[in-house]
């Protein structure tokens, strides 16, 4: 009897055991798809961009700009002096997301290692800095020396803030990041029912705005073909050609000519000219930052 009860025992240790490493294996595989979280549900507008999977899908040569976005984030000043940002816990080619709300303008990574970027800026901070790590109950932050641009980290998150406000007050910083990492913040993006449907679908590329009226919000998935556009509920005469409108507002720069010559041979949109304009006005959106 006692050798039964040991050996149901040892069965239910293992079976536990078992179940918990699922569930982090689990949930460090799927955690580039899970970055979407930090961006609240009153943002102003998203864009979420998986990188990863779009390497994986695209055939031949790399996307036109995709590298020169890895290298635009790996030169800015939290990383001076790296010779590779993955060397300090971040991950370049998991997930794109940019965002802006009230507080500001925001850039989102996706960390491997929390204590691998802390002891970098603990250890060996890097010029352009000011200072160390600042602790507050959001997250811990740096600052760019001389720029309102600052770099906040948690859990699996890498947050670039630039915030509306450039007084440097730091009950204002805190707000901009307790919006994205407080533990109770409110419900994220992804609450809201359309939203939700885009990632349900697994699309490669989000695309969110609260206008839905002048930029309307859309999912991507890619094919060599044509583009394949999933709308939200509600937008009226949305077709592939419409996504590229997007690119003419203050908040997502491009020339709108270049918008006009992708698509002057048709009302359908394929996937490398749409791929193509997305990097391209991500980047230059980043040299805003």
């Amino acid at each position: 009897m006692s050798f039964i009860r040991t050996s149901v025992s040892l069965i239910i240790v293992v079976f536990v055991t078992a179940s918990l490493v699922a569930v982090y294996l689990w949930y460090n595989f799927k955690a580039g798809s899970n970055l979407v979280l930090v961006v609240p549900k009153d943002a102003q507008w998203f864009y979420h961009f998986k990188t990863k999977q779009i390497r994986n899908k695209s055939k031949g040569s790399t996307p036109v700009y995709l590298d020169s976005i890895a290298n635009k984030i790996a030169s800015f000043s939290a990383f001076k002096n790296v010779k590779n940002p993955s060397d300090v816990g971040l991950v370049l080619f998991s997930d794109i997301v940019i965002f802006e709300n009230n507080y500001g303008r925001y850039l989102a990574l996706s960390m491997n290692s929390e204590s691998a970027v802390r002891n970098f800026f603990t250890q060996s901070v890097p010029k352009g800095l000011t200072g160390g790590i600042v602790e507050t109950n959001p997250c811990g932050f740096v600052k760019a020396n001389g720029r309102n641009m600052y770099f906040g980290f948690k859990h699996k998150a890498f947050v670039v803030f630039t915030p509306f406000d450039s007084s440097d007050n730091l009950k204002n910083i805190e707000a901009g990041f307790a919006s994205v990492f407080a533990e109770k913040k409110e419900e994220p993006v992804t609450a809201l029912p359309a939203v939700n449907a885009f990632y349900k679908s697994e699309c490669d590329v989000v695309f969110y705005s609260k206008n839905s009226n002048l930029l309307p919000s859309h999912g991507v998935t890619l094919d060599i073909a044509r583009l394949q556009v999933m709308h939200a509920p509600g937008v009226k005469n949305f077709n592939s050609i419409t996504c590229f409108d997007l690119f003419c507002t203050p908040g997502l720069p491009l020339n709108c000519g270049e918008i006009a010559a992708a698509t002057k041979n048709g009302t359908v949109a394929v996937s490398d000219q749409y791929i193509n304009l997305t990097l391209k006005s991500i980047y230059h959106y980043l040299n805003q930052l």
